[in-house]
C-alpha cells in the first residue's frame, strides 16, 4: 500500500512540472515559475469639467434665487386693510413663506395708499425693505410730486400688475341718489386719505364738473363707510375690488342698495386724461345692487417696492411669485385672473426698480 502511494505522488508531481513551466516569459527558460508580473497601474482620473462637474456626468439642477437668498430683518408688505389687495398681500407673504427660506415678510395694512407710501419712503431713508400692494396712481403721483405728495416720493418703484380693482358708488336704494353726479349736497364716504378710492371718486366727479367740496364727504374705511350706511350717517359711499368681496356684502345684507358706474362718455373722458385707470364692466348680478351691466373704471394695483430692496432681492421676489403663479391666483382666483408675465407692465406708468427691469428682461417680456 505505501509503495502504491509514493508511486502516485511521483506520477502527479511529473505531471504537474510542464504546467507549471507553461507560464514562462518567451516560451524557453529553465523550467521555474516566473514571478507575477505587477497589476497594471489605475487609470488616471478624468480632468474635472468647467464648472467643476467630473468628466462628462450631468450638471446637477441649479438652484433657484429665491431659495438661497438671506435677509436680516423682517419686511412690511403694506396694503389698505380690509379691502381685495389685503388679501392678496396675505397670499404673498404665505407664498414667500413657502418657497423663500431666507427671507421672512409680514403684512400689513394701512389706512390707504398716501399713508403705504409715506412708511415706503420713510424705511427708504433709513435703508431699510419694504413693499405694498397698492394702486399704480400712488407711485405715479409720489414720484411727480402730485396732490398729497409734497415733496415728491424718490424711494418707491413700480415693479409688476397684480391685478386690476373696480370702484363704484354704493347707495341706499332710499337715498334717491341715481348717479354720481346726484351727489351734490349729500353725506358720502369717499375712502381713507389720498387712497385708490378717494383719488378715482374725484375722478368721477370731475367728469361731471364736481368735486368734493360739492357734498360732506368723509374718509372713511370700508368698515366706515358700511357703519355709516347702516346707521344713516352717510348716504353713500365709494368701493373698490374686485367684486363680490366679504365686506361690501356685509353691509349689503342689511339693506337695499345700488351700485352706481358711469356712462360711456364719462368713461372715455376719464380714460384720456389718467393713465393709470382701466375699464371694466360689473356684470349683472355679480353682486348686490348690480341689477345691469354696469360700466366702471378699475384701477391697477401692481406690487411696488422701494430703494431698500436690493435688486437682487427684488429679482428673486419676482422669479418666486412667477414661478408659482398658478398657486399664487387659487388664492384669489377672480382678482388675480388677469396676472401673467404677458400683462406684467398693464399701468406700470412710473420708474420701475432695477431688480424687476433685469428679471422681465430675462424672461424676454421686457418692453420697455
Amino acid at each position: 500500500m505505501y509503495k502504491k502511494l509514493v508511486a502516485i505522488l511521483l506520477t502527479l508531481a511529473l505531471i504537474m512540472v510542464p504546467l507549471t513551466a507553461c507560464g514562462g516569459g518567451d516560451g524557453g527558460g529553465s523550467g521555474n515559475a516566473p514571478a507575477p508580473a505587477p497589476a497594471p497601474a489605475p487609470a488616471p482620473a478624468p480632468a474635472p469639467a468647467p464648472g467643476g462637474q467630473g468628466g462628462s456626468e450631468p450638471a446637477g439642477p441649479t438652484s433657484k434665487s429665491y431659495e438661497t437668498i438671506t435677509w436680516p430683518d423682517i419686511i412690511p408688505i403694506y396694503s389698505m386693510a380690509g379691502g381685495t389687495a389685503y388679501i392678496v398681500n396675505g397670499a404673498l407673504v404665505d407664498l414667500a413663506s413657502k418657497y423663500m427660506p431666507g427671507v421672512t415678510f409680514i403684512a400689513e395694512g394701512t389706512t390707504g395708499v398716501f399713508e403705504g407710501m409715506m412708511l415706503m419712503e420713510d424705511m427708504a431713508k433709513s435703508g431699510r425693505a419694504a413693499l405694498s400692494v397698492f394702486a399704480a396712481d400712488g407711485v405715479y403721483m409720489g414720484r411727480l410730486g402730485l396732490g398729497l405728495y409734497d415733496p415728491p416720493l424718490t424711494d418707491i418703484y413700480h415693479t409688476c400688475f397684480i391685478f386690476a380693482n373696480e370702484i363704484w358708488l354704493t347707495t341706499p336704494v332710499k337715498s334717491g341718489i341715481k348717479s354720481i353726479g346726484d351727489v351734490v349736497g349729500k353725506r358720502i364716504g369717499v375712502g381713507g386719505v389720498g387712497s385708490a378710492i378717494s383719488v378715482l371718486a374725484q375722478a368721477y366727479l370731475e367728469s361731471y364738473g364736481l368735486t368734493f367740496d360739492d357734498f360732506r364727504h368723509s374718509y372713511v374705511t370700508y368698515e366706515g363707510a358700511n357703519a355709516g350706511m347702516q346707521d344713516g350717517s352717510l348716504e353713500g359711499g365709494f368701493y373698490g375690488g374686485p367684486p363680490p368681496f366679504a365686506v361690501y356684502e356685509e353691509m349689503a345684507s342689511g339693506m337695499e342698495i345700488t351700485a352706481i358706474g358711469v356712462p360711456r362718455d364719462k368713461a372715455d373722458w376719464i380714460l384720456a386724461k389718467y393713465p393709470y385707470y382701466l375699464e371694466s364692466l360689473l356684470p349683472a348680478g355679480i353682486m348686490s345692487g348690480v341689477e345691469e351691466d354696469t360700466i366702471v373704471l378699475a384701477l391697477s394695483n401692481n406690487l411696488n417696492m422701494n430703494s431698500g430692496v436690493s435688486d437682487e432681492l427684488a429679482y428673486a421676489i419676482l422669479e418666486m411669485l412667477f414661478d408659482h403663479l398658478d398657486e399664487f391666483k387659487e388664492y384669489a382666483p377672480r382678482p388675480l385672473r388677469d396676472m401673467s408675465l404677458e400683462n406684467w407692465s398693464n399701468t406700470v406708468c412710473s420708474e420701475m426698480h432695477p431688480g424687476a427691469i433685469t428679471f422681465f428682461k430675462d424672461k424676454g417680456v421686457y418692453d420697455r
